[in-house]
């Protein structure tokens, strides 16, 4: 992983694993559409980025 050595490279890496935020829940919830698939899209997104966040900076720091 040569290339992703660089700060910019990690920072932009790192930024696309955080989880999905409380935005798309605040427009699910203000037009009411697809609340339940954004609730389960959010707690999905928080339970991989618990996993894939440490593992990437493992691999990449």
């Amino acid at each position: 992983m040569g290339g992703f050595h660089d700060f910019w490279n990690i920072s932009a890496l790192v930024m696309a694993i955080q989880p999905i935020g409380a935005g798309a829940m605040s427009f699910s919830n203000n037009y009411k559409v697809l609340e339940k698939e954004v609730d389960l899209a959010i707690v999905t997104s928080l339970l991989i980025s618990i996993v894939a966040l440490p593992l990437i900076l493992r691999i990449l720091i």
